[in-house]
């Protein structure tokens, strides 16, 4: 029995602890899980909506006026009984699913109670985001009546804290349920009750540069059912920043928790104010309750308050009724940190305020922007009513560019639409670009026309001319070729300004102006001169697609808005060093340093260096050029600088003049010092700015830059009376050119200087027929308006040295060679050297070893001891191999003069350089090729053959009948040392016999020291040359017994050498010692022919 008890307790346990584990939850979130929230075998809740799931809240009505409440009880849900012997009754208020608020009370009966909204954040969020509420996030997968239940413990806990029989979450905890987690989680979770923008004005900002307006961002404080609908006008982009969405035009929907901006290029967009935005879900939920006290629980339930109207305010800038400022550098990239300020000036641009009526720095897109809708004392209208004339003075220029100059402004047309244009353009670098909007009301002349004149379009036209005025698609202007009518459609097809019509039923387009027009549209006032204003009008035709316009119709805009972009220049203090040698070359690695005036001592032209503090250091590029100023140590305006080199190239020596530098505001100016030390000052100009190329442009609008001259005027001070030189260089400015830099048309690229200071003075050509399109500058020095390049030219000279070139002439360039140089009075110092490539860049760094050094060289490799004593005793030497010495012939020049026949020369090293080339002239060579047969023309194998090559020089020797001997394996032995073995060769298989690459300036013999097996060994030579007509080697004769000496056969002139050999059992037709061992064994035959004969005959008589 005892056993069998034991086994139903263990079943009965089993079965416990399967149910235990059926009703565990767990909260699961996006976050991280508690670490009290899990433990294994354990079930997960989900906090997650499932895909694809309805997440409408049935529960949930609309917004209802708060009083009587009828609570139903629905059913009673026990827990399970792991927890105890508890439960809670499932209800409704007003047929809203209802929870218990004090868990360790009794429910309520059925009944009307009276309700109350609770302001209860926490107890909120758990009816919304736990079961039943319309954001359920949570216990997702747990049965119907669990899911009930846990919401019941966590709303409880939320309301009274009472989470069960008086037990916290640390219970939970230890019995593995994640509850704290769960409410952990949701209490984190947005507030249904909030829904807002954090803030109802998005206001734009306007970049000139990217003509975009872009509003601030703004995020909507809401739960993520919440949906705001945003209505966007065209050419209105929302970009939703927690997305990464955008939506053009029509309707743009924001969750809960999202934010977005908007984004647009229209400059004509009205503030817009939008109230009650449509939506979904757009109301604010609150606990709803009802106490009936005693022991009974409270019930509660979620409910809607109230719908929420949200309101946004989207303000645009309207740029054409502004002013802002560009900073450019003179290729046009813009300039940060640029201080202006705006000074209220009289006619003669005398300030007359001591402060200025608008300070502002430039931002890195160059730009000062002044919004009007921020400050409306800055608007254009504004501005007009204060004053007619203004200053602009730049108070600080960036670090390392110079201060441009004030700028005179004036405010030209009526007082309700002016805009800036610049008076002192050719003195201030500054230009004025206007943009004007038209307006033109829709009418019925438009609509009666349309179907054969569809576009309303724009004309500008100059009213000194009559031409239209249009800009191609390089930003050039042009003219119309003729005044009559033709010219609309000759603007029309180049360039065709066509208005769009808006929604306030208006015609609207927005268009550059030329540069310096105004407008006779507007009040007109004569501004100082010179030179006058250009002036034009703007028309409004009808016109169809080829430009052809309705007759008659011509009319003025309704209305006319400009924007003024005053556009600045701060031109980059920099130069130039150039360093040459006395020939002119450029020289590479001569490094230059630049030292400020507070470490310099200069009394009376005396520059003295005291602290050898760098102010800036540079080494000149392959081109000997480097660049003071252009990176990130700046030149600053009114500082005084010095430059020296510091280190000369590899083979000179060091100009020790130190060259003094001003740098102002005109630029950046040196003291080439005195004549003949090495020091010269070029100045050039390198182009125009950016902001006045339209002026240099060949265009038929403006081309008053078009035509330059440069001149320099030279001062013995830099203070002192500058003089012009007569030398001058005239410059044009061609249509194809785009970068702003000049041809010269006559005169050199540079003027210069070797003495004292120089100044740049650049002028117009105004001259001859084309000056219909300049304005007369009459003389006027424009530098201010170019980049000015400034070249500090330094020369040094060269250093005693010693340079070795290897040069090979031929085919073969690859093959090394190797010297050796030795220094008789050099045996305890050391010399350096360097081993340059063919390319020029280094190989190798050597150094002499008791006055010797040893190199290997190749073709144009280069040996050089860049600074060596005067008078330096030296022998050089190639040595050659033997290979090397058959292959080459060796010739040595020095100093490009003179040319020695040897592979070795002794000299003095002179003053300056010293360069000797080895030269290495490769050895014409041939082929020499024939075949070994025997007598009857077979091809005969293992002959050996020899080719000896006579070497000499002397005049006495005859070696013309000599006999040579050689051994068995074809040794020399009893010849003269003139001769010396080539080549041995072998016939092959087929007889073949060559001997390749045989120098062809030498004379040869050929012998057969070998005869193959059977075969007699000739007794003399052959003698070898090469002729020059036939390109050949070719056998000339026989040295020693000709009849023993077979002879060269050859059966055409194109055919190749065959070579015979005579056989040892050959009877010569002359008779030879062959014949008695014929006779010997002819009578040894007869005999034993008669003997057999005599032994027949015996044998019948037997």
């Amino acid at each position: 029995m005892v056993r069998k008890w034991k086994q139903i307790l263990f079943v009965m346990l089993l079965l416990f602890s399967f149910s235990i584990m059926d009703h565990i939850a767990f909260a699961k979130s996006e976050e991280p899980t508690t670490k009290n929230m899990a433990t294994d075998g354990q079930k997960h809740a989900i906090v997650k909506q499932k895909d694809g799931e309805d997440d409408t809240d049935k529960n949930v009505a609309v917004a209802e006026p708060r009083g009587v409440s009828s609570f139903v009880r629905i059913r009673e849900i026990y827990y399970p009984s792991w927890l105890g012997n508890w439960s809670t009754v499932m209800g409704t208020i007003d047929g809203k699913l209802a929870y218990c608020l004090e868990a360790s009370k009794n429910t309520p009966p059925n009944g009307n109670y009276e309700t109350t909204v609770v302001n209860n954040d926490n107890l909120l969020k758990v009816l919304y985001y736990a079961y039943g509420g319309a954001g359920q996030s949570v216990f997702l997968t747990e049965t119907e009546d669990i899911a009930y239940l846990y919401t019941h413990i966590l709303a409880s806990y939320a309301y009274s804290g009472d989470l069960y029989g008086g037990h916290g979450f640390d219970w939970w905890d230890q019995h593995g349920i994640g509850l704290r987690g769960v409410y952990n989680l949701i209490t984190s979770y947005p507030s249904p009750s909030i829904l807002q923008f954090n803030t109802d004005t998005l206001q734009a900002t306007y970049d000139p540069n990217s003509k975009i307006q872009r509003t601030n961002t703004i995020t909507l404080q809401a739960v993520s059912k919440v949906a705001v609908y945003i209505p966007l006008e065209d050419g209105v982009t929302l970009h939703n920043t927690t997305t990464g969405q955008t939506q053009t035009g029509g309707t743009g929907t924001v969750y809960g928790g999202q934010s977005f901006y908007l984004e647009t290029k229209r400059i004509d967009l009205e503030n817009k104010q939008y109230k009650n935005l449509k939506g979904e879900n757009l109301y604010r939920y609150a606990p709803l309750a009802f106490s009936p006290g005693g022991n009974n629980q409270t019930e509660g339930t979620i409910t809607v308050t109230d719908f929420v109207s949200l309101n946004l305010n989207v303000n645009w800038i309207k740029p054409y009724e502004t002013w802002d400022l560009k900073k450019i550098d003179d290729t046009g990239k813009p300039i940060a940190n640029a201080t202006y300020s705006l000074y209220v000036a009289d006619s003669s641009y005398v300030i007359q305020q001591d402060t200025p009526v608008f300070t502002g720095i430039t931002d890195t897109k160059g730009n000062i922007s002044v919004d009007p809708n921020v400050n409306t004392d800055l608007t254009l209208a504004a501005l007009r009513a204060k004053s007619k004339y203004y200053v602009l003075k730049e108070e600080q220029a960036p670090a390392g560019y110079q201060k441009a100059a004030d700028v005179h402004l004036a405010l030209i047309g009526d007082t309700d639409h002016p805009y800036f244009i610049v008076k002192n353009q050719w003195e201030s670098g500054a230009i004025t670009q206007v943009k004007q909007k038209i307006r033109f009301n829709k009418n019925s002349e438009i609509d009666n026309n349309k179907a054969q004149y569809p576009n309303v379009a724009a004309f500008i036209e100059d009213t000194d001319t009559g031409r239209l005025l249009y800009q191609t698609t390089s930003k050039t202007w042009k003219s119309t070729s003729t005044q009559g009518e033709d010219k609309y459609a000759e603007a029309y097809q180049a360039n065709p300004i066509v208005l769009s019509l808006g929604a306030d039923n208006t015609y609207e387009a927005i268009m550059d102006l030329p540069y310096n027009y105004t407008s006779t549209n507007m009040v007109w006032e004569v501004m100082p001169t010179p030179p006058p204003l250009p002036r034009y009008d703007t028309y409004i035709r009808l016109c169809d697609h080829a430009g052809n316009c309705l007759n008659g119709f011509s009319k003025l805009p309704d209305e006319v808005r400009y924007s003024s972009t005053i556009v600045l220049t701060n031109k980059r203090n920099q130069f130039s060093v150039e360093k040459v040698n006395v020939d002119g070359k450029a020289l590479a690695d001569a490094q230059f340093t630049l030292y400020d005036q507070d470490n310099i001592k200069n009394e009376n032209g005396t520059i003295t260096i005291v602290k050898d503090i760098p102010y800036e250091q540079q080494t000149t590029d392959a081109k000997g050029q480097a660049c003071f100023g252009a990176l990130n140590q700046p030149l600053l305006s009114g500082r005084t600088y010095y430059l020296k080199e510091t280190k000369a190239p590899l083979g000179y020596d060091l100009n020790e003049e130190i060259v003094e530098i001003k740098v102002t505001d005109q630029g950046v100016f040196a003291n080439a010092k005195k004549q003949d030390d090495g020091i010269l000052v070029k100045k050039h100009i390198k182009n125009v700015i950016a902001s006045f190329l339209p002026y240099a442009q060949a265009d038929d609008i403006d081309t008053t830059l078009q035509d330059m001259k440069m001149q320099l005027s030279t001062a013995d001070t830099f203070t002192g009376t500058y003089i012009k030189q007569p030398q001058t260089t005239n410059l044009k400015y061609h249509a194809n050119n785009t970068d702003g830099i000049y041809d010269v048309e006559s005169g050199p690229s540079f003027l210069q200087t070797d003495s004292g200071w120089g100044k740049l003075q650049v002028e117009q050509r105004y001259s001859g027929t084309d000056t219909m399109y300049k304005f007369n500058l009459n003389g006027k020095n424009v530098a201010g308006l170019f980049m000015e390049q400034t070249v500090i030219q330094v020369m040094d000279q060269k250093a005693t040295s010693l340079e070795i070139e290897k040069q090979v002439i031929g085919d073969n360039q690859n093959e090394t060679f190797k010297f050796t140089v030795m220094f008789q009075d050099a045996v305890s110092k050391k010399y350096s050297a360097t081993i340059y490539n063919a390319d020029g860049s280094k190989k190798k760094d050597i150094t002499t070893s008791y006055g010797i050094l040893n190199a290997e060289l190749k073709h144009k490799e280069k040996l050089v001891f860049p600074s060596i004593d005067v008078n330096e005793k030296y022998f050089i030497q190639e040595t050659l191999d033997s290979e090397q010495s058959n292959n080459y012939n060796v010739s040595i020049k020095v100093n490009d003069e003179t040319i020695y026949y040897d592979n070795k020369i002794n000299g003095v090293i002179e003053k300056g350089e010293n360069h000797v080339i080895f030269m290495n002239t490769i050895k014409k060579t041939a082929d020499f090729t024939f075949t070994k047969t025997t007598m009857n023309d077979v091809p005969l194998a293992n002959a050996s053959f020899g080719i000896y090559e006579l070497n000499c020089t002397s005049t006495s020797h005859d070696h013309t009948n000599e006999q040579l001997k050689v051994d068995n394996n074809g040794n020399l032995i009893s010849s003269s040392a003139c001769w010396k073995a080539k080549k041995r060769v072998i016939s092959a298989g087929d007889g073949n016999v060559t001997f390749s690459e045989l120098p062809i300036d030498k004379e040869y013999r050929l012998m057969e020291y070998k005869a193959p097996s059977g075969y007699l060994l000739p007794e003399g030579s052959w003698k070898l040359c090469y002729d020059t007509q036939e390109k050949e080697f070719k056998v000339t004769g026989i040295v020693g017994n000709v009849t023993g000496t077979p002879a060269f056969k050859k059966e055409s002139s194109t055919a190749s050498y065959r070579l015979p050999n005579y056989q040892q059992q050959t009877i010569p037709d002359t008779g030879f010692t062959g014949t008695n061992h014929y006779l010997l064994w002819g009578g040894m035959l007869m005999l034993l022919g008669f003997g057999w004969r005599q032994w027949q005959r015996e044998r019948k008589h037997l």
